[in-house]
């Protein structure tokens, strides 16, 4: 992503009234959007704050969501691809690493 010219926050912990939160991808582009890997409101509202945004409708809460055999769900796919222009060979290796960690468990 960092090569697409989208910066990316690692490691963000945010304290919210239901407790620590940790997103799982935050990163923002210079056109002022800002995909968040999330689905707590509350969490969309605290990140929007912590990036300067001006309110949360400039940031954009979606999931990823993937079976534990490395199978995207569609909507999942569809929306990353769009928001954040993922390329097919990130969405492989997202699936390679699941499937590794399934076996593990």
């Amino acid at each position: 992503m960092a090569s697409e010219q989208w910066s990316v926050v690692t490691e963000l912990h945010v304290k919210t009234s239901k407790g620590l939160r940790k997103p799982d991808i935050v990163a923002a582009n210079g056109a002022g959007r800002v995909g968040v890997i999330v689905t707590h409101e509350e969490l969309v509202e605290k990140v929007a704050g912590i990036l300067g945004l001006p309110n949360k409708d400039c940031v954009h809460a979606t999931s990823c969501t993937i079976s534990w055999r490395g199978v995207w769900s569609h909507s999942s796919y569809k929306e990353l691809k769009t928001l954040i222009g993922l390329k097919e060979s990130l969405f492989r290796a997202i699936s390679v690493v699941v499937l590794r960690g399934s076996n593990m468990n």
